[in-house]
């Protein structure tokens, strides 16, 4: 008997590769960064760079049309990765850095629901204002960079 492959290919290393790399993420990357910054008065913003800082640099690459999938990919795996499941509560960061990397990763947790608050609020704007309402890439990289931006002051402010 043989296996056929489907369309895309087989699939089968994705999930342990997702969880393998969200334990070597919050394991070994995020505490050596926190090692290396400790309490600098940066502190807080190195830790939002890891998921608050993708959401920024892909409304920069969007916004200025050098958006590849690839680069799009990049981006969502890297936020992906900060997302705070269980395990990570035992994980040792300075204060400052964890405020930052929480900042970042309650972004990404929150992401969809600002994603479908955004539409609903372009389509009202739109209609109101009489414009087309698909939104353009400017327009969305405009927003997923502000969005960064806020989960940055968040950190800064909240935590």
């Amino acid at each position: 008997m043989r296996v056929q492959r489907t369309r895309s290919g087989v699939w089968w290393w994705a999930p342990p590769a997702v969880v393998g790399g969200h334990w070597l993420m919050w394991h070994a990357v995020l505490p050596a960064a926190g090692a290396v910054v400790g309490s600098t008065p940066f502190a807080t913003a190195a830790g939002w760079a890891f998921a608050g800082g993708g959401f920024v640099v892909l409304g920069v690459l969007l916004a200025s049309g050098r958006a590849r999938r690839g680069s799009a990919v990049a981006c969502a795996v890297v936020m992906a990765l900060c997302a705070p499941f269980g395990w990570v509560d035992d994980v040792p960061l300075p204060a400052d850095f964890r405020a930052g990397v929480f900042a970042g990763a309650w972004g990404v947790v929150f992401s969809p629901v600002a994603a479908g608050a955004a539409a609903v609020w372009w389509s009202i704007a739109a209609g109101v204002l009489r414009r087309d309402p698909r939104p353009t890439p400017f327009g969305v990289g405009l927003a997923s960079a502000l969005y960064g931006a806020v989960w940055l002051y968040a950190a800064l402010v909240l935590f």
